[in-house]
């Protein structure tokens, strides 16, 4: 079986071409890596893109030499944003600076300038979370910070395969969210009891993930400060990020309905 690994963090668009040993899902050197990312067929390619400018800046983001393409010395993947959309039923890639998206967005205008189409609610949705992750802003409001949380454990669930509903999460109450965490405290502490130390602290170094009572309403820094804690242990692994989803199905009803084989 072939490792679930991107190839490397330089090159996040193709899968590691080793094979699993040891290991349900990486490679040997994949395994051993405290962050191992997975491959996600959604993550595209800007060399793919039938664009090699930014229409809103006119930026040259690739070009071509010796027939093979790159990025311009300029152009990082992380100031990229890639999609697809259809035209008169045809696909096509396409390319565009975050703070191109940033700027149209801030002007309100929601359509896309290569096609003069409204922009697609996912597409907005995950737009907005890496404009947010690429360009934090101290201003910004708690619940602006909870959502965009909320979003990058979304995403990290769908790295792993699974595909959340973004609503199903945002809407929860805040009684559910801590419930959430809790369950992934409990779920991680048997996982640390019933597995080798040394995989263990691959998977999420700190140790221990403390449950918290709360038994007074819970204030949106609480709130905050859980989906942190939820995200950041998502975050660290392949493992932890199965062990996070699994918790959530026991606490939402929707996931639960959705993947009946996380509670199974």
């Amino acid at each position: 079986m072939q490792c679930a690994s991107i190839r490397s963090i330089k090159d996040p668009y193709h899968q590691c071409p080793g094979m699993c040993k040891g290991h349900p899902t990486l490679c040997p050197r994949h395994s051993r890596a405290k962050k191992a990312r997975l491959f996600d067929s959604n993550i595209l390619d800007p060399l793919v893109s039938i664009n090699d400018t930014d229409p809103v800046t006119l930026d040259k983001i690739w070009f071509e030499e010796n027939g093979k393409k790159q990025l311009c010395r300029t152009m990082k993947p992380g100031q990229l944003f890639s999609y697809k959309t259809i035209v008169n039923g045809k696909e096509y890639q396409r390319t565009l600076l975050l703070t191109s998206i940033r700027d149209l967005l801030a002007k309100k205008i929601l359509t896309d300038p290569f096609t003069n189409e409204k922009f697609s609610e996912e597409f907005l949705a995950m737009a907005r979370e890496k404009i947010s992750l690429q360009f934090p802003t101290k201003t910004m409001s708690k619940k602006d910070r909870i959502r965009i949380l909320n979003l990058s454990i979304i995403d990290r669930f769908r790295n792993i395969g699974y595909i959340i509903n973004p609503d199903w999460v945002l809407e929860m109450r805040s009684v559910h969210v801590l419930g959430w965490y809790n369950e992934v405290s409990l779920l991680w502490n048997r996982f640390r009891q019933d597995t080798d130390p040394e995989y263990v602290n691959h998977v999420y170094p700190p140790g221990v993930l403390l449950p918290i009572h709360y038994q007074n309403r819970i204030s949106k820094d609480t709130l905050l400060m859980l989906l942190k804690n939820i995200d950041s242990f998502a975050g660290s692994h392949y493992m932890a990020s199965m062990i996070a989803i699994h918790a959530l199905a026991w606490v939402s009803n929707e996931v639960k309905i959705a993947y009946p084989d996380l509670v199974s």
